[in-house]
């Protein structure tokens, strides 16, 4: 057969950014057919490759025991001398190869050999590198040799890359919760080529595939350190642009589903990129690309409708805004449907009648960033309402500023923002507290942007209390209604917190700008 020349490189799982394995010496000495790793060959058991291609030069298995090649005690030099000794079958030159491949994949059809193998990935064997064999190896200083060795084990690393016989293969789905007009934006042709860039730098196969206006998710397969190390540069280096054309890392990383283990799916060795139409079709593509796996879908959750177009306002006599409608259909802007009725302040009943409900539960942002813009303060407290009172306040008209009512219809959603401050005769406010009021509803979680992304998940009666100076989203409501109220904390009285550098003149610097 012609042989290969140096300076070709075949489709054997190479890609140009991975280093090259030029001595089967230290942690590469396992590919080596001078390994010990007990293997079957043609019925019978072996000390390492080097004894199992040797005794294949012998036509029968009686041969082969009576010259010595399946003793555990000979040496691999021993097994190379013998194989220079034996009366060579008349047919060798036209069927080495193949019994060389067959030995490599009864060697590396043990999981731990098979998982080194294709911890290899992405990295140019250059076999025998230094050594006088010109079949199997490379010799450096004559600059001569086909490497046979070296590409036969390319190809089967391949092989089973792409075949999913990784028993120890991960495969990851992540989604990019970016802010809905970044969403509908799209993602930026440069982002693609750096997600692709990373994974393939890190051996990793996968596919982005992206629903637009909706969804962005990315799909990763391969040895769990890999993803880890992927995941790692997207957080921790400069990815993408903010909408000040600053470099910036990527917060928005959401891990959807992984699973280790066996796992069978379509991603091979390269990256993709699909675009669908649909979200059923989203849910097929990520499906085939997985595996038949139930918990993908569940994974994605329901269907997120997309942004509603040209929402149109319903005034009252007075010209006040009264209702939206929404692709069609109405919704009041009051909390009930109804008749809305005011709440007092008497609700929660006087001060000496509350119980004190403790601290409450700290929200687990990054303790040392904290918000973008530097709030750092966070915390749930579980029960602060009864349902009973829940109830009641599902009837509140939005009495701004002092009580704003929340109401979520599907579709609806609050961008990424920090809350304004309140300032009147009774002192400013630097504390938000949020009020969930009900549950009955998909999506439509207050969700924290420290180093990531920090979900919180509304309960009824539940309240999330934080700093105004926290970078946070109201996500959009994908079913159901949200309903929820926003009080401030105020603190002091008017004119005690105009020191430079007081959080509310640092908001005014920031988001005064012209």
């Amino acid at each position: 057969m012609t042989g290969w020349r140096r300076s070709e490189r075949r489709a054997t799982g190479y890609s140009e950014p991975g280093e090259k394995v030029e001595r089967f010496q230290g942690p590469h000495k396992f590919l080596s057919n001078f390994f010990w790793s007990e293997l079957r060959f043609e019925g019978l058991s072996y000390p390492s490759v080097e004894h199992a291609f040797q005794a294949a030069k012998l036509r029968s298995n009686k041969e082969r025991q009576a010259w010595g090649f399946t003793e555990p005690k000979l040496s691999f030099g021993d097994a190379k001398r013998l194989g220079r000794q034996v009366p060579l079958r008349d047919d060798w030159k036209d069927i080495r190869e193949e019994v060389m491949a067959q030995c490599l994949a009864a060697k590396f059809s043990d999981p731990v050999l098979r998982q080194r193998l294709l911890a290899t990935q992405g990295q140019l064997v250059d076999g025998h590198s230094g050594s006088p064999d010109l079949v199997w190896g490379y010799h450096i200083p004559s600059q001569q040799g086909e490497n046979r060795l070296g590409h036969m084990l390319m190809d089967l690393r391949s092989k089973l890359y792409d075949s999913g016989e990784n028993t120890d293969s991960t495969v990851v789905l992540y989604h990019l919760d970016w802010p809905v007009k970044c969403l509908h934006d799209g993602l930026p042709a440069a982002y693609a080529a750096r997600i692709r860039d990373f994974a393939q730098g890190a051996n990793l196969g996968g596919c982005i595939a992206v629903l637009p206006r909706r969804r962005i998710c990315i799909a990763l397969r391969g040895s769990s350190t890999d993803v880890e190390s992927w995941e790692r540069r997207m957080r921790t280096e400069h990815v993408d642009v903010n909408s000040r054309g600053k470099p910036c890392r990527e917060r928005m990383l959401v891990e959807l589903f992984r699973r280790t283990g066996s796992i069978r799916s379509t991603l091979g060795r390269t990256f993709d990129y699909q675009e669908v139409p649909d979200w059923a079709a989203l849910c097929r593509c990520l499906s085939g690309l997985l595996g038949e796996l139930p918990d993908i879908a569940a994974a994605l959750g329901p269907e997120v409708p997309e942004l509603p177009r040209n929402p149109r306002y319903v005034t009252g006599p007075a010209g006040e805004r009264c209702a939206v409608i929404i692709h069609g259909q109405r919704w009041e802007l009051c909390l009930n449907d109804a008749t809305a009725r005011a709440v007092g302040e008497a609700l929660l009943g006087p001060v000496d009648a509350q119980v004190a409900l403790g601290s409450g539960e700290e929200i687990p942002l990054n303790a040392s960033c904290g918000g973008i813009f530097g709030g750092k303060f966070a915390r749930e407290l579980e029960g602060l309402l009864s349902p009973d009172e829940c109830q009641r306040l599902q009837g509140l008209q939005p009495l701004r500023p002092l009580c704003p009512a929340l109401k979520y219809v599907p579709g609806m959603h609050h961008s990424d923002h920090t809350d304004c401050a309140h300032e009147d005769e009774a002192g400013r406010s630097f504390l938000t507290v949020q009020l969930y009021l009900n549950d009955r509803f998909s999506g439509g979680r207050t969700t924290f942007i420290s180093d990531r992304l920090v979900p919180i998940e509304p309960t009824p009666g539940k309240a999330a209390i934080f700093d105004h100076e926290l970078y946070h989203r109201g996500q959009m409501v994908t079913s159901g209604v949200k309903y929820a109220v926003r009080m401030d904390v105020s603190y002091g009285a008017p004119g005690a917190f105009e020191a430079p550098g007081a959080p509310a003149e640092r908001r005014k610097g920031r988001w005064g700008r012209k």
